[in-house]
């Protein structure tokens, strides 16, 4: 059995292009980890042309995946999938990923929202499904172009009062790329702490503790100095 890690980016804009062009020019000469992109349109064609373009504040780079298609049948079974679409194409981008999964991938979805990990899972039973959230301003640029703003870029996934070395290892992957990843086993409050950024300030406030909201309180503060 091969030891090489494979790891899926199902969506490359703002989200999927910042954190899987850090992990592709991590391991792009490495043989331990295998980035493959699952893109469109013509963002897949300036992919397959010229490489993905990373505009990161003040530094620019490209990088190559292992391969890149708009057809998940083109890649390896893969051992995480992190899913980085809208929000409402995530169904249809959990049954495009069938034919480079099986029952020993692991799924993160980094939608931000409370309703994705469910989703998926009900969709795929047998798997181990994260949740997952991310702080990042980034957007995509034009097609093949990534830019992202701002001091901060961290992702955050895991599994409630649980854990799993699948995990632990994907953790090492995304810390030697340079990706500020936290391995939580809060990630519910984390999750909450994160979708409250989009609820207006009259609109009914989520269920969250009064810890979790202390937390937001902080975190907002630190976003505006």
């Amino acid at each position: 059995m091969s030891n090489i890690k494979k790891i899926v980016i199902a969506g490359i804009g703002g989200v999927g292009g910042y954190f899987g062009g850090l992990l592709a020019k991590t391991f792009s000469n490495r043989s331990e980890v295998e980035v493959h992109f699952l893109s469109r349109g013509e963002n897949l064609k300036q992919i397959q042309l010229k490489g993905l373009c990373i505009q990161d504040n003040n530094q620019e780079f490209r990088v190559f995946p292992k391969s890149v298609s708009d057809s998940a049948s083109d890649f390896p079974i893969a051992n995480y999938v992190l899913f980085c679409t809208k929000s409402y194409d995530l169904e249809a981008t959990v049954k495009q990923v069938l034919p480079c999964i099986n029952e020993n991938t692991v799924l993160i979805p980094l939608q931000n929202g409370v309703n994705s990990r469910p989703l998926i899972q009900k969709i795929l039973e047998k798997n181990l499904v994260c949740d997952g959230c991310v702080y990042l301003i980034s957007q995509l640029k034009e097609p093949g172009v990534i830019n992202r703003q701002g001091k901060i870029a961290s992702l955050f996934f895991g599994l409630e009062d649980s854990r799993d070395d699948r995990l632990d290892n994907l953790q090492s992957i995304l810390l030697q790329s340079g990706i500020h990843s936290v391995l939580s086993q809060d990630i519910q409050n984390i999750i909450w702490e994160r979708s409250s950024f989009s609820y207006p300030l009259l609109q009914q406030p989520p269920p969250i503790s009064m810890q979790t909201f202390i937390r937001y309180c902080k975190i907002q503060l630190s976003l505006r100095f």
